[in-house]
Order: structure tokens, then C-alpha cells, then sequence
């Protein structure tokens, strides 16, 4: 359980998520899953930092947050971005350092990396290929429908954290 403003407050549950309620006023209590992008159902912990809600289920964490709309924002966090374990049974924070408890030990988090506002890689594209064609980089593209088998590798660098990156990008 965790103060949610000054009357509300945020609940965790081992099955159902996580869940806001708002309070004194008439509205329904918030419930917020896997649908919405929390990595678990199983909620083992939740702790408040300047950023947001750090919430540790059974096959990771996320910061929760809500923007200047209302909005509840969620950003995962996984042994893909340098966890130890998947299933996060406590976290603490302390002079911004987050302390993830596994069950195979206490990975060390910057707070600021979970943050939404954290710097997204530069994005390189390394190979094109069209059809099974090895192709030119080139900034556009005009194909006719039979060339409609494409494959693009990328990279992007990031110094700032260990592990793997995750991208996520949609073509226009």
C-alpha cells in the first residue's frame, strides 16, 4: 500500500495488479494490469520515488507515473536491462540508487533510467535488403507491391546503461 495524493492511495495485489484508489470522491477504484504494461499480475512490493511508483512483480519491475493529464504511464524494466533475476521481491531506494531484490541477488539501478524522460539511442541502419537483395542505405524508398519483402538491420548505442537494448518502432 502506497499514499497516492492526499487522500488516495495505491494497493498491490497477488493476481490482479495493481490498484488506485481515489480517496473521498464517488469514483470506481483503478485497476491496472498486464493490459496496461505492467510486466506481472503478481505484485510483490511498491515503492514511491521522486519519479514515479516503482512496482516489483514476479517477472519484473516498472515505474508507474502519472502525467500533468492524468494519465498513468508505465515503463518496464526486465533482466534484459540488467536485472539479475526476473522476479523482483523488494526494491529501496537510496541517494537515487535503486536497490532490486532477486532471488538471485541485489541488482543496483539508477532511479533516472526508469524514467520516461531518459535519452533514447541514436539509431543507425546497417543493412537493407529487398526482396533478398543486399541493398543501398538510402534515405527513401519507392517499391512496386512485388518487392514487398523487406529486411532492415539496425543498431543503436547507449552508454549511459549495461545490458541489452530494447527497441520499438513502427513504419510509416
Amino acid at each position: 500500500m502506497v499514499p497516492n495524493g492526499a487522500a488516495g492511495l495505491w494497493l498491490s495485489t497477488s493476481g490482479r495488479g495493481i490498484y488506485k484508489l481515489n480517496g473521498f470522491d464517488d469514483s470506481l477504484p483503478q485497476n491496472y494490469t498486464v493490459h496496461h504494461g505492467l510486466p506481472s499480475n503478481v505484485v510483490n512490493h511498491l515503492l514511491p520515488t521522486p519519479y514515479g511508483i516503482v512496482v516489483s512483480t514476479d517477472k519484473g519491475l516498472c515505474l508507474l507515473n502519472e502525467d500533468s493529464k492524468g494519465h498513468i504511464n508505465i515503463y518496464p524494466a526486465s533482466v534484459n536491462d540488467g536485472l539479475l533475476a526476473a522476479d523482483v521481491l523488494q526494491t529501496l531506494s537510496k541517494n537515487g540508487e535503486l536497490f532490486v531484490l532477486t532471488s538471485k541477488g541485489v541488482s543496483i539501478v539508477d532511479e533516472r533510467l526508469l524514467h520516461a524522460d531518459s535519452a533514447s539511442p541514436i539509431t543507425y541502419i546497417t543493412l537493407t535488403n529487398i526482396s533478398g537483395t543486399d541493398t543501398a542505405v538510402l534515405p527513401q524508398y519507392t517499391l512496386p507491391y512485388s518487392l514487398n519483402n523487406i529486411k532492415l538491420e539496425y543498431i543503436g548505442l547507449l552508454y549511459k546503461a549495461n545490458g541489452n537494448l530494447q527497441y520499438r518502432y513502427q513504419m510509416e
